[in-house]
């Protein structure tokens, strides 16, 4: 499963950032982030291992465990569920229903991301908690095919 999600800064700076992201779900329904591409750096980072957490959304979202990204994961730099059952969530552009809420935090104590995302679509709405008027919704979203299942067991 693969999904392209575009960053984008219009505060005056014309900054505009688009990443790749390349997602695969276990038997059990966890959704895992498998690598991330930005296009503008032309670098790829490959998730997993000890330095990164790379579980994007468990199958059953509950609050303190994780979901979101942010690299590398540490002390200081995670994100965590902290509400879920939304049953009814609208953005600008539609209303989705089944959602959770995950706030992501980094070094600056103030500095978090709030994040909103909804059952069988994924994220919805993004913003920083220190200008929530600076918010990123989703505009639109299809369905992937795939093409080829793989089963990779994993062991201890």
């Amino acid at each position: 499963m693969k999904a392209n999600v575009a960053i984008t800064d219009d505060g005056g700076s014309n900054e505009h950032e688009f990443f790749t992201f390349s997602f695969a779900q276990d038997t059990d329904g966890n959704v895992w982030a498998l690598k991330i591409y930005s296009h503008m750096e032309d670098i790829t980072a490959l998730l997993g291992g000890p330095y990164f957490q790379s579980m994007f959304m468990p199958a059953v979202p509950a609050v303190g465990l994780p979901a979101g990204i942010t690299l590398p994961e540490d002390v200081y730099n995670y994100c965590r569920i902290v509400q879920v059952g939304i049953a009814s969530f609208t953005t600008n552009f539609g209303t989705y229903e089944n959602c959770i809420k995950a706030n992501c935090y980094h070094n600056d104590p103030g500095d978090t991301e709030v994040e909103y995302y909804c059952y069988g679509v994924g994220i919805v709405r993004s913003y920083d908690e220190v200008n929530p008027a600076d918010v990123m919704d989703l505009k639109e979203y299809g369905e992937a095919s795939v093409k080829k299942t793989v089963v990779i067991p994993l062991f201890d």
